[in-house]
């Protein structure tokens, strides 16, 4: 709020109307407020399967491979800020159907055998593996483990409790996240002590059409130099299993 109190008559401040202090903003900025939201009126929101802004379409949402409903957001503040740039948004359908995200967030890999592989290492806290899990839309085996950076784990495993098909830990922190899991509920709860051991586990655990999500909620310090370090583990694990599986 403290920024947008220091744009001028001619800044733009792009808005998530979702939001109650945000929308309420609006009234008080100097600047050209212009709004965003999933579930409520505005100008850059999505309606009758298209993305629209100023209810005109700009992209159908099914050529959007982004999931879940925080880059849904990410997509509609993207395409309001360009719009105030005044360019031609005729581009915004062919580059929302080309983007597919970046590395270590929730990077879609490969699929192997009908099982899509998902490499979420960015996801070092556990709310950001509740947001991932929230995204996946079939059953999902989620890898998760690391160096912790919390202490309590029961949010988390809450959520692994409803939208989790198994758990395999890793890491210092695997043995927290398992008994927090079973704390919750949940049983079907697996130990591995490396991450391609852990592919192969959960590989063995999702059948065609379900998901296998690394999305870690911890630190990468104890087995790996840093989180990228541990997406490429991932990655090179993916697809030795791709090979393997090709080759039989």
């Amino acid at each position: 709020m403290k920024l947008f109190a220091n744009q001028q008559a001619t800044d733009f401040a792009v808005l998530n109307f979702d939001d109650p202090a945000l929308r309420s903003l609006a009234e008080d900025v100097q600047s050209k407020a212009v709004s965003f939201a999933l579930d409520s009126p505005a100008q850059a929101e999505i309606r009758d399967g298209f993305l629209r802004i100023g209810g005109e379409p700009v992209c159908a949402m099914d050529r959007i491979k982004l999931r879940g409903k925080h880059n849904l957001y990410n997509v509609l503040a993207a395409v309001a800020a360009v719009n105030c740039a005044e360019v031609s948004l005729e581009p915004a359908e062919k580059v929302l159907a080309d983007f597919r995200g970046v590395a270590n967030r929730l990077e879609e890999v490969a699929v192997v055998n009908g099982i899509t592989f998902i490499n979420d290492s960015q996801a070092t806290i556990p709310q950001a593996v509740e947001v991932a899990l929230e995204a996946m839309e079939t059953p999902t085996v989620l890898i998760a483990g690391g160096r912790a950076k919390v202490s309590d784990f029961s949010s988390l495993a809450k959520a692994i409790a409803q939208r989790a098909k198994a758990l395999v830990v890793i890491g210092e922190a695997g043995p927290a996240i398992a008994t927090a899991a079973r704390a919750a509920g949940f049983s079907s709860i697996h130990e591995s002590a490396t991450l391609p051991q852990a592919v192969q586990t959960a590989f063995s655990l999702a059948e065609p059409g379900e998901i296998v999500l690394m999305s870690p909620a911890c630190a990468s310090f104890d087995m790996f130099t840093n989180m990228a370090h541990r997406g490429e583990v991932f990655r090179r694990a993916v697809r030795d299993l791709e090979m393997e599986k090709s080759v039989k």
